[in-house]
């Protein structure tokens, strides 16, 4: 796990992932606009006019596609991306059923993720989903270069599988390490404006640093 974790560090820089990242907070930014769809058209992401959650994920990975070189970091990211959109959703819609009070704007979501305490939970969504799906791979590439059958891989692979969900939720458990830092960098860095793209790779240095760690930390105290 320790050389999972020391991958971490690399990744803040790639562009697959800074374009994954970006493109939520295009969303947020995009929910407190006059025009919204005016608004992420001109940055390259056009959507109807009562777009769905599979319409968004589409658009989402086609603008991915188009500017991304394929590397294994850009994949994951924007994996991430669209379980985040998918996610978030599906959760602010339920929420809008319990209080009774549907809506057909497709942005409404979004607006629930304009405040430091959206924001926040949904870089938590983001970055659970990248680390579960990051860990499975590095998992799955460890174990083939160590196991020598064909059998025994796919016994790997089938037991990997049936561990998924467990992944999922110790990934998000550590993923919440990065939640109150995010609650401080949206007031201060995207509560008004879209951030720059520097600024952001600072803030994905800050978060995948500290996954970095705690990663790190939690494989040593195991082992002790």
């Amino acid at each position: 796990m320790r050389n999972a974790a020391s991958q971490f560090v690399a990744m803040q820089r790639d562009e697959g992932v800074i374009d994954s990242f970006s493109c939520l907070l295009l969303l947020v930014d995009a929910s407190k606009k006059s025009d919204p769809l005016a608004y992420l058209a001109s940055a390259g992401l056009p959507l109807s006019a009562e777009f769905t959650t599979l319409e968004l994920a589409r658009v989402l990975k086609q603008h991915l596609q188009a500017r991304s070189s394929n590397q294994e970091y850009s994949a994951f990211a924007s994996q991430a991306l669209v379980d985040t959109v998918r996610q978030w959703t599906q959760q602010q819609q339920s929420q809008q059923l319990l209080a009774f009070s549907g809506s057909s704007d497709s942005f409404e979501p979004w607006r629930k993720a304009a405040s430091p305490a959206g924001f926040s939970e949904l870089s938590h969504l983001f970055f659970g989903s990248f680390l579960s799906r990051y860990l499975s791979y590095f998992l799955e590439r460890e174990a083939s270069a160590r196991i020598a059958t064909m059998v025994d891989r796919e016994v790997f692979a089938t037991r990997l599988k049936d561990h998924s969900r467990e992944i999922t939720a110790s990934a998000l458990d550590t993923a919440k390490v990065t939640e109150s830092f995010a609650v401080g960098w949206y007031t201060n860095h995207a509560k008004k404006k879209l951030p720059a793209k520097a600024v952001v790779i600072k803030f994905l240095g800050y978060a995948l640093t500290k996954l970095s760690r705690t990663l790190t930390y939690n494989d040593h105290s195991e082992r002790r």
